[in-house]
């Protein structure tokens, strides 16, 4: 990303513009904006050639039993999950530099989404560890303005890149967030987001260069979705424009 397409973060301004519904009751018309600020093509062939995260040998706390499967915890054992990994994000606190974004914060409020929102799978719980390396890497995809219409907290954009992990022998592309806030630095946020096939790792993102949810075999972020309908009425509205 040049520093002309850097330098529309944040802002309305964009390659193109697409509205997709996204099932959140805190829309006024159930639809929200995506706004892609550079072609998918361009964007899915720069996160082709970007490295792989290996979060493989990630820690994991003892006598607490992680799987990819939702799970219901103990007290106790919720407690430990959130002291260990609270405990290792710490480390990653500080500004982070990305050549897409430019530089964002990776702070504490990204701790306490990874408690709300990745504690539940072991995916989760691993790539969370490497937050700051999924970070530097992503590549940027697409941005959109904050879904509340009231916002309590001063965000007015979402930006959203991809950075691909590997975890064992899986491949999962991960999703990170970058909040941008009136008055103050961007901020880190992230969520796993889906598994690659394993017949089509490569070229889901190297061949077709396009993403739809064929190209995967679960979705695990309902705002994932929303952003691959956003990616499938963006090379709609390309095709109508070419005829």
């Amino acid at each position: 990303m040049g520093e002309r397409t850097r330098s529309m973060i944040g802002t309305m301004d964009g390659v193109s513009t697409v509205r997709v519904y996204s099932a959140n009751p805190k829309t006024a018309d159930g639809y929200n904006t995506l706004i892609f600020r550079r072609t998918i093509d361009r964007t899915l062939k720069k996160l082709s050639w970007a490295s792989t995260v290996d979060a493989t040998n990630n820690p994991l706390p003892e006598d607490v039993v992680l799987s990819d499967e939702r799970l219901e915890y103990t007290r106790g054992q919720k407690k430990r999950l959130i002291e260990f990994l609270v405990g290792r994000l710490r480390r990653q606190y500080g500004v982070v530099e990305n050549d897409d974004f430019g530089r964002f914060h990776l702070q504490r409020i990204f701790a306490k989404e990874v408690q709300r929102h990745a504690l539940a799978t072991r995916r989760e719980y691993v790539a969370a560890l490497s937050a700051r390396q999924v970070a530097e890497r992503m590549v940027h995809l697409v941005a959109a303005p904050n879904e509340e219409l009231n916002s309590v907290n001063g965000i007015r954009h979402f930006e959203y890149g991809l950075a691909k992990v590997r975890i064992g022998t899986d491949l999962y592309l991960v999703m990170g967030i970058v909040g941008i806030k009136l008055g103050s630095a961007p901020y880190y946020d992230q969520h796993v987001v889906a598994k690659f096939k394993a017949d089509s790792e490569a070229s889901s993102i190297q061949g077709h260069m396009r993403i739809g949810e064929s190209a995967f075999e679960r979705v695990y972020d309902n705002r994932f979705r929303m952003i691959l309908q956003g990616v499938e009425l963006y090379y709609q509205k390309m095709v109508k424009y070419a005829v």
